[in-house]
């Protein structure tokens, strides 16, 4: 349920200039839909002219330069668009420039838990939304996937009374890029490795938008870190709520919190011991991901019982190492989520068996390395696909068997004359989708309608 001192200080503030939404996506029109209930004189502004067709009625459109933004009072940024974009920097106007999530958060008063991490915060948003479910309490599951959070609060403002106990929000650094009140009950930072450098300086720029999570956090919150990472742990340590702890190791951790053993895949918390078993959170890194959810849930009260079954019978994320078609005891999974290098070798780590990957795409920046030394040893051929071909065909030297597939399609096409009974074929792409596909989604849903028709039924 939304405040109404929330809705009035909004139009005292901001109802006598118009409101720009930069960015016609999914949360850039969540955001003006939001915005025209609450009175705004809304303006979408994009590059991308032809999508002022879907921009809501009553929503000026405009193209995205200076002279569309120099009269606002408030401008609402879309997670895709920098705040260095030309139009931005030039226009200079008197107003303040915020996110959609920071926008949404000023008009929905129930607990906020955030989760970000370069790799996993999908799935460990997921997983928390799973166990609230689990448990019987109203949830509401999106930000950077999914729904954006402006469809919450739009639910709120119409509401007479709350419609969910909790909001789990998965945060991109691209969103807490723009944040300034944004207020968590609960801060979770899963792990931090190199990526986006195509859009930040460095990785420290990259670091300082993640570790924004931990400033937004109430003091009577907590927050969730990963004891592994010592950029991690720094930030944490500076944050004014309590910290939980968790690792992935196979001693004791030495901070207060969840382990889980690489052995047993059991996550120990004290006198409790939980069981990562089952194709819902396959590979180490699901591990990491699964201790995190862990401590939030007991932070919140659920049961080691219900956190238990939550952990069985959850199913895996579209796209996110998940296997897709057996066909002669070959196994093909759709990781089209991996769109970094990290995510490569966190999926090339969870096999068990000989491995044909596929990788490529838009490269974002990087050293290879890391995804050089993971394969081998792991995998028996690399069919490398898309701009970045010459690229990864360099990195990988003489190191593996690595080939140039050009298309999925191709690519496809030759791991099923490669792969023998006992294989696996993995898509872990390691880059964007952008060369070939609209998205990762598409790039996963053309795999996987591939795979199936390879050769064999299933």
């Amino acid at each position: 349920m939304c405040r109404a001192d929330d809705i009035e200080s909004f139009r005292k503030q901001w109802g006598s200039r118009p409101v720009a939404v930069v960015g016609a996506g999914v949360s850039g029109l969540a955001a003006a839909r939001l915005l025209l209930a609450l009175g705004a004189v809304v303006r979408i502004v994009d590059d991308r002219l032809d999508l002022q067709t879907v921009v809501p009625s009553g929503v000026d459109f405009q193209p995205l330069v200076k002279e569309s933004l120099v009269d606002v009072g408030l401008v609402v940024l879309s997670p895709g668009v920098p705040r260095t974009h030309p139009a931005l920097v030039e226009a200079d106007h008197e107003g303040r420039l915020v996110g959609e999530v920071e926008l949404a958060s000023w008009f929905i008063d129930v607990p906020l838990i955030g989760v970000t991490g370069t790799n996993g915060k999908s799935t460990t948003t997921a997983l928390l939304g799973h166990i609230f479910q689990r448990a019987d309490r109203r949830v509401f599951i999106g930000g950077n996937f999914g729904t954006p959070l402006s469809e919450l609060a739009l639910g709120e403002l119409r509401s007479k009374a709350p419609t969910v106990d909790f909001a789990v929000v998965e945060l991109s650094s691209y969103q807490l890029e723009s944040v300034e009140r944004l207020r968590l009950w609960v801060a979770v930072w899963l792990n931090i490795e190199p990526d986006h450098l195509d859009r930040y300086p460095g990785f420290e720029a990259y670091v300082a938008a993640k570790a924004q999570i931990f400033q937004c956090v109430a003091p009577d919150g907590l927050v969730v870190a990963s004891g592994m990472d010592p950029v991690i742990a720094h930030h944490a340590e500076q944050a004014a709520a309590r910290v939980r702890w968790f690792r992935v190791g196979e001693e004791e951790a030495e901070k207060d919190g969840t382990m889980v053993s690489i052995r047993d895949a059991a996550a120990r918390r004290g006198d409790e011991v939980y069981l990562i078993r089952g194709a819902g959170l396959l590979g180490e890194h699901n591990y990491e991901n699964a201790a995190a959810a862990i401590e939030v849930g007991r932070f919140v009260g659920i049961s080691s019982n219900l956190l238990q079954k939550a952990l069985d019978d959850y199913s895996p994320l579209e796209h996110r190492l998940k296997l897709v078609h057996v066909a002669n005891d070959v196994r093909w999974f759709d990781d089209s989520k991996a769109t970094n290098i990290a995510a490569a070798v966190r999926a090339v780590k969870a096999m068990d068996r000989p491995t044909i990957l596929i990788l490529g795409g838009r490269d974002k920046g990087g050293s290879w390395t890391p995804l050089v030394e993971a394969t081998g040893g792991r995998v028996s051929r690399v069919l490398v696909i898309g701009e970045a071909s010459s690229i990864i065909v360099q990195a990988f030297g003489s190191s593996q068997s690595v080939e140039t597939a050009g298309t999925l399609e191709q690519a496809v096409r030759r791991a099923f004359e490669l792969a023998q009974p006992g294989y696996a074929v993995l898509l872990a792409p390691a880059c964007s989708a952008f060369d070939q596909f609209a998205n990762y989604v598409e790039r996963g849903d053309v795999f996987i309608r591939l795979a199936r028709a390879a050769g064999c039924s299933q």
